[in-house]
């Protein structure tokens, strides 16, 4: 035993000096690397990290029309909704999705043009579904209707491509990601909720990170997957999205009946752990 700590003593010893410089190295060269790479990326990819050059708008716009004609309930509800929210995140960071956001480091453009539909997916990417999910929820519900040609298919790929493929910050989540999976960094820890009993007389759909087709069908009732793991957390995305637009989603109080929580899209239900 005295011999082993005498080793594992001398181990520290020899080691420590190599472990000094590696972080001597990450603070001051890959850090500041990786930062600079960060702002010429965010330099030369405007449209992603930014504001959405007004030239790739009309692409997206049409594909926000079409999207209107098809959930013409869901829009209505969305437009009550952004006439109430005066003092929300509606009036404070909105004005055409994604034409204009105001931001710290954007200039504030007023649009009194802001549409139902640009609301809803900027409501979306707000409370924190990855961009390429939200945009290809709008894609696939347009092309799928079959409402566009090949011409507006392509531009509006390329947008989309232009718009998702560059966020430094989903590149950061990718490495945070990696880095999880790989044990440099906090693994990401993995929940199992309890079973849900959810009452008769209502349809249930489960709601996901990788997906948002489920959020069009109204009046179902909501529930989490049993398993729980990545980040952001759906929980988070659930509960994010129901404080966003809470006329419109709706999370069922503890105490009362899902047959009497009142009329709303979509009622999100929880198991009663999380809400105590």
């Amino acid at each position: 035993m005295a011999s082993t700590s005498v080793i594992s003593r001398a181990l520290r010893v020899i080691t420590w000096p190599f472990l000094a410089i590696f972080n001597i190295v990450i603070v001051l060269i890959v850090f500041p690397l990786g930062l600079l790479f960060g702002v010429v990326y965010f330099l030369l990819h405007p449209s992603a990290n930014a504001r959405m050059r007004h030239k790739y708008m009309p692409p997206v716009q049409t594909y926000l029309d079409h999207f209107q004609r098809l959930h013409p309930d869901l829009m209505s509800r969305i437009s009550n909704h952004a006439k109430d929210d005066t003092e929300g995140w509606i009036n404070r960071e909105l004005d055409m999705w994604p034409h204009s956001a105001k931001g710290w480091f954007l200039p504030t453009v007023h649009n009194d043009e802001s549409c139902p539909a640009a609301i809803f997916f900027a409501g979306l990417e707000h409370a924190g579904w990855s961009r390429r999910v939200v945009w290809a929820l709008l894609r696939d519900q347009v092309e799928e209707a079959g409402l566009v040609n090949e011409t507006e298919r392509q531009a509006f790929a390329r947008v989309m491509s232009r718009m998702c493929d560059h966020q430094v910050a989903e590149h950061g989540w990718a490495m945070i990601r990696w880095g999880m999976r790989h044990g440099l960094l906090s693994k990401e820890q993995t929940i199992t909720l309890p079973e849900q009993d959810v009452e008769a007389g209502r349809d249930v759909v489960e709601a996901s990170t990788d997906s948002l087709r489920w959020i069009l069908e109204e009046g179902k009732v909501v529930r989490p997957p049993r398993l729980i793991k990545g980040h952001p957390s759906i929980l988070v995305l659930m509960v994010k999205l129901s404080e966003e637009f809470w006329t419109i989603w709706k999370i069922k109080p503890k105490t009362e009946s899902i047959l009497t929580s009142g009329r709303s899209w979509q009622l999100m239900v929880f198991p009663d752990e999380l809400l105590e």
